[in-house]
């Protein structure tokens, strides 16, 4: 199986108990904390089941001087005011999620880590959820892992 890397890409991870962010903030804290401007980046990506903020730079340079100034935990300021913590690292660890689907609940998390570590490192599991905009907001027998693909994982 081939194993692909980010390139030139920044990680920023906001804490699992932040605000999400609206895009415009986003793209204003980019702009105005870490100085970056438009045709400095190839891609901007926002995942919001990991809280994971994903800048590609341009080029080798402009991401070793971004890190060299800004990694480890800089501010987030909101629109409204609140502000957190986010930590900028390099994106470099080739992760996927895989979900597995219509699992009973009796099934605990430590056995479908069992089976799935012989395909790779799994890095965390959770239980999905039915959105809070249903009267049930409970798990929806759907399992995501993050985790670092070796080999083939069968359906």
């Amino acid at each position: 199986m081939t194993t692909f890397r980010r390139v030139n890409t920044i990680k920023v991870q906001f804490e699992t108990t932040a605000t999400r962010p609206t895009a415009m903030e986003l793209h204003r804290w980019i702009q105005q904390q870490l100085k970056i401007t438009a045709d400095q980046l190839d891609m901007i990506q926002f995942n919001t089941q990991e809280r994971s903020l994903y800048l590609k730079t341009i080029s080798p340079n402009l991401f070793e001087r971004i890190l060299q100034t800004y990694e480890g935990e800089v501010p987030f300021k909101y629109e409204n005011g609140e502000n957190t913590q986010v930590k900028i690292s390099k994106a470099d660890f080739p992760s996927f999620t895989v979900r597995v689907f219509n699992l009973p609940p009796e099934i605990p998390n430590s056995v479908v880590t069992q089976v799935l570590n012989r395909y790779g490192t799994i890095a965390s599991i959770r239980n999905e959820q039915w959105s809070t905009a249903f009267p049930f907001p409970v798990n929806n027998g759907i399992r995501a892992l993050k985790m670092e693909i070796n080999q083939h994982i069968p359906g």
